[in-house]
């Protein structure tokens, strides 16, 4: 457990005020002292609970941590209680709910959306349902995996483009939920029993143009977002290629968004900078002593 070169001293805690953590002598605070380079060992420890707590399901889940000598905490794991239940309360609060966020993947028809999650009777909601919108209208329903729940997030596939927002609820152990209602009234950035995320266009495909003076010209084509796409310039006789402009979704690229070679014969976007319609404007110039090319 010790695998420090000198000497240290364990101290263990817990992430909720429920009990009271005591060493195998019940004292308090629960501290083992291990010697340097000392292999994996057991040690005992003791949940007590405190006086007044009231225990709304029959299972606490209660994570151990670890702190040494101003070193990081770390945690040592999670312990199910079995507890009594006070059965005269009865949980009716669904988990609340914020800071949902959507973000495009740069996989076709992938989304990763995120949120943070509470529940004010238990250590944390359950289980999530993400409810997808598109164009204003309810698409699907997805449940979160017990990982995703952990962490809070969950990449969305198969969808189309077009333009959406994702509303996002909790379930408890009772069973709470949000009432559709709840959901119809959601809003960005408030917490509720229901939140949504800010609309996002979700689009992976776009269109690249190319204004070329004194060059061969070159149709549009598609390029994908997060895919580097690589082309080529041919200037006509006697005219060479002296800069490249490219614009992407009506405002300029920055220059670390591609590279030219070749004269600027060649060129090549970083798929990381594809995120809108493109337009490719090269200047030329004469090389028989004319001026710039128009």
């Amino acid at each position: 457990m010790n695998t420090y070169d000198t000497q240290k001293t364990f101290t263990l805690s817990l992430n909720t005020d429920k009990f009271d953590i005591r060493d195998a002598s019940m004292n308090s605070p629960a501290e083992y002292t291990i010697n340097a380079n000392e292999p994996g060992q057991t040690f005992t420890f003791y949940l007590v609970k405190k006086n007044g707590v009231q225990h709304y399901t029959d299972t606490e889940r209660v994570g151990v941590l670890v702190d040494t000598d101003g070193q990081s905490q770390f945690s040592a794991g999670v312990v199910s209680v079995l507890v009594d239940q006070n059965n005269f309360y009865r949980d009716e609060n669904a988990p609340l709910i914020n800071n949902v966020t959507a973000e495009i993947v740069n996989t076709v028809g992938s989304a990763t959306v995120s949120w943070s999650g509470r529940d004010i009777e238990t250590t944390s909601p359950v289980g999530y349902t993400i409810i997808i919108y598109k164009d204003g209208v309810e698409q699907d329903r997805v449940d979160t995996t017990e990982e995703e729940t952990n962490k809070a997030s969950k990449t969305l596939t198969g969808l189309g483009e077009g333009t959406y927002y994702f509303t996002v609820i909790g379930e408890d152990a009772a069973g709470n939920t949000a009432t559709q209602t709840e959901i119809n009234n959601a809003e960005v950035n408030v917490e509720g029993h229901a939140s949504k995320s800010s609309e996002i266009e979700l689009k992976w495909t776009y269109r690249i143009s190319f204004t070329l003076p004194k060059c061969t010209q070159k149709q549009s084509q598609n390029v994908t977002r997060g895919t580097n796409f690589t082309t080529t310039f041919t200037p006509n006789n006697n005219y060479a290629i002296t800069g490249i402009s490219i614009t992407v979704g009506g405002r300029t690229m920055p220059t670390s968004g591609y590279t030219t070679s070749n004269n600027n014969r060649n060129l090549t976007i970083y798929g990381d900078y594809i995120t809108g319609d493109i337009v490719v404007t090269a200047t030329t110039q004469s090389t028989g002593g004319g001026g710039c090319g128009v």
